[in-house]
């Protein structure tokens, strides 16, 4: 079976939708992409790369006059999270394919994903959500009256009857509106999703806890075992089980050589190993893309990231913040900016081999 999925991103999120297809391509036997470049420079980029599981289509080819006119209205974000619906609409009615998965460019995969679309062909339903799983406490119920119970982040449609028709109404819906600001009634294009059980035939909300594993959920897991497999385990509950993807919504570089943690500094308690396990394996895949791209594409991020020769005075520095890293993992304190060199260190057992098309 071939396992169908449909992106969006612009030439400033370059790099983290490549990090998205090549996880894909480590872990999916057998699957197909169709990335919408939002401008010319991600559309010749993806195009240069020739990229073997992946098709490329230029966002300005396939809008309709609708979306012309509303992209005028709507910020950058706004009109992102408006074509979500409306790309994974395109693919299928002019691809061909049984069913497509819509995934945001910011996730990177840790094992095959054809277990969670396998899910929803298993119960019989048409289409698939995912659930934001906030941890249980009054402040998290607030967000998710606020953002919506459901996350479009790994959303699949089948090409049939029922399925068409929500992805249908959910285009239709977002194309009157998707703000950035919240009414109580909708919030983007996701808390539309809220209803869709009670509203539609064919609904299945995914079950593997191992699909949207996020910074507003991280602190309810701790790691379980890092080898083969990345698997958390559930504090309350106890159950281990792989992640299969994790939502890197809100990474951003500070500088030259910080990340900015404060997206996961919501949470009380959060599994530092667990947590610079995730972000170092990210810096890694990100660099060896940015590599690619600076290389085939004279591409480079907008956070530049070469770095001055270091001084010996630079050395002894790094060598204390690295000292103070550690004693912060040990005692569980942390600082909401992590030196990239000291995160990278926690990362995965992942070398700096080339990429493979």
């Amino acid at each position: 079976m071939m396992y169908n999925f449909c992106t969006l991103f612009d030439s400033g999120y370059l790099d983290r939708g490549l990090v998205a297809y090549y996880s894909l391509k480590e872990h999916c036997t057998n699957f197909h992409i169709y990335m919408v470049a939002f401008d010319e420079i991600a559309f010749k980029c993806l195009n240069k790369l020739q990229l073997k599981y992946c098709t490329v289509l230029l966002i300005d080819d396939i809008e309709n006059n609708e979306l012309r006119r509303i992209k005028k209205e709507r910020s950058h974000t706004e009109y992102c999270w408006t074509c979500a619906s409306y790309i994974t609409f395109y693919v299928m009615e002019n691809m061909q394919v049984d069913h497509c998965t819509y995934i945001d460019a910011d996730l990177m995969f840790y094992a095959n994903p054809e277990k969670l679309v396998d899910e929803l062909l298993v119960s019989g339903g048409s289409v698939q959500i995912v659930g934001h799983n906030f941890p249980d406490t009054k402040k998290y119920r607030k967000m998710s009256q606020k953002l919506g119970k459901y996350c479009v982040q790994f959303n699949t449609f089948m090409n049939d009857e029922k399925g068409k028709k929500v992805l249908r109404e959910w285009m239709l819906s977002c194309i009157q509106q998707c703000s950035e600001k919240n009414d109580g009634k909708s919030f983007g294009d996701q808390k539309y999703l809220d209803n869709w059980e009670r509203d539609y035939e064919g609904v299945h909300v995914l079950e593997n806890r191992g699909g949207g594993v996020a910074p507003w959920n991280i602190g309810k897991y701790v790691l379980a075992e890092n080898g083969k497999e990345l698997l958390i385990r559930d504090q309350k509950s106890g159950e281990v089980f792989p992640i299969v993807f994790y939502h890197y919504h809100a990474f951003r570089e500070c500088g030259r050589n910080k990340i900015d943690m404060s997206s996961v500094r919501r949470h009380k308690k959060t599994d530092l190993h667990l947590l610079y396990i995730l972000y170092g394996s990210y810096i890694y895949e990100l660099e060896k893309v940015r590599n690619l791209l600076s290389n085939e594409c004279a591409w480079s991020p907008v956070i530049p990231h070469k770095r001055k020769k270091k001084r010996l005075k630079d050395i002894v520095i790094d060598q204390i913040n690295y000292v103070l890293f550690s004693l912060e993992i040990i005692c569980g304190g942390w600082r909401d900016f992590v030196v990239i060199d000291n995160i990278k260190k926690f990362a995965r057992g992942k070398n700096n081999e080339g990429i493979s098309k």
